[in-house]
């Protein structure tokens, strides 16, 4: 950038202007950031002329890619995306064979492929609930007889359960305490059909769209089942379910539990023998006693039942104890010096005064 008298300059573009305006809007202008990358490559710039053809050119490119030519052939009735393609099917020996037999021509009216809509994302809180609303609203739910995870459709509430049991291992946990069985199975059918939400994955893995999505994915990644796991996933489905009957014979368990818990001095035992200790003595729980070796204990065992049996040991003499203790020495040094020896080729050791 150069002022030459009353004449202003831009070096990258190598042009002139009469006044600083001029070359104010000139520096805000694609031409002059396409000539500053060329610049960076260390290639020349380019004129106004090349740069508006330059862009002509990629506009319709652009445009072709959007509405590609289709080479179509008739008599075969198929379709190419590209020249050369069609070229190799013009000279195949299936196409010769159709001329040659006279194959007529098939004419189809092919429908123009729909551009995909984007979906409208909320972006507060009322538009996501409103939006919530409408698909409740517009969406049908499944009947109770219809299957959760097929489109079989059963007579009765109870042939269906049974189908799910048999076709998709589909069983209820905890059934002994469930108390509103059509209840449940409306909460699934419509978590599946309304909300589009696998029952295992609770909407945790990847989005899904419709009904036949989520039911693929739950047959295909053997999901068919509730996720009953953790008790916080329980929770989904407690009221479905009444677990009173579990301690009826109890007249209150929380005291039933009181009296079973021994509190100590820094410790709570509870009924299962579990201890919770205070965090002052955590670094007496972390310790880690050594198990007494019973291996003595198991060798006199079963020396003490051959005795009864009739079993004697024969004494040896100390010159026989001494000869196998150093046989064994031997053969432990002759182990260790094998594995000690990682030397690939022996060097013979020459001492040259």
């Amino acid at each position: 950038m150069e002022k030459v008298g009353e004449t202003f300059t831009c070096i990258s573009c190598r042009v002139m202007f009469d006044n600083p305006e001029d070359q104010r809007v000139h520096y805000k202008s694609e031409l002059h950031r396409f000539n500053l990358k060329r610049k960076v490559l260390d290639l020349p710039p380019v004129t106004l002329q090349t740069f508006n053809s330059k862009l002509e050119a990629l506009k319709v490119e652009e445009k072709t890619q959007k509405d590609p030519t289709v080479y179509e052939c008739r008599i075969c009735d198929k379709q190419f995306s590209s020249e050369g393609p069609y070229n190799q099917h013009l000279i195949s020996k299936k196409h010769k064979l159709n001329v040659e037999a006279g194959v007529p021509e098939k004419i189809r009216v092919r429908k123009p492929k729909e551009e995909k809509v984007p979906e409208k994302v909320p972006e507060t809180l009322e538009e996501a609930e409103k939006m919530v609303e409408e698909k409740i609203k517009n969406t049908p739910k499944l009947p109770l007889e219809h299957c959760l995870f097929c489109r079989h459709v059963s007579a009765t509430l109870d042939e269906n359960v049974d189908h799910m049991a048999k076709q998709h291992s589909f069983f209820i946990p905890d059934i002994d305490f469930l108390v509103d069985l059509p209840g449940l199975l409306r909460y699934m059918s419509d978590k599946i059909a309304v909300g589009n939400i696998c029952l295992y994955c609770s909407g945790k893995g990847r989005a899904l769209h419709s009904l036949e999505a989520v039911q693929r994915h739950m047959i295909d990644l053997s999901h068919c089942k509730m996720n009953y796991d953790t008790e916080e996933n329980s929770d989904e489905y407690i009221e479905f379910y009444d677990f009173t009957n579990s301690y009826k014979d109890r007249s209150n368990p929380d005291d039933e539990l009181k009296d079973n818990l021994v509190i100590t001095e820094g410790e709570m035992i509870l009924p299962d023998g579990t201890v919770i200790g205070h965090r002052d003595y955590a670094v007496y729980y972390k310790q880690h006693y050594q198990v007494a070796n019973v291996r003595q204990s198991s060798i006199a065992k079963i020396i003490n039942q051959y005795k009864t049996l009739g079993w004697h040991e024969v004494t040896r003499s100390t010159q026989e104890i001494d000869q196998k203790i150093r046989h064994r020495q031997n053969v432990m040094a002759l182990k260790v010096g094998m594995k000690k020896n990682n030397q690939r080729h022996h060097r013979l050791q020459l001492l040259i005064n």
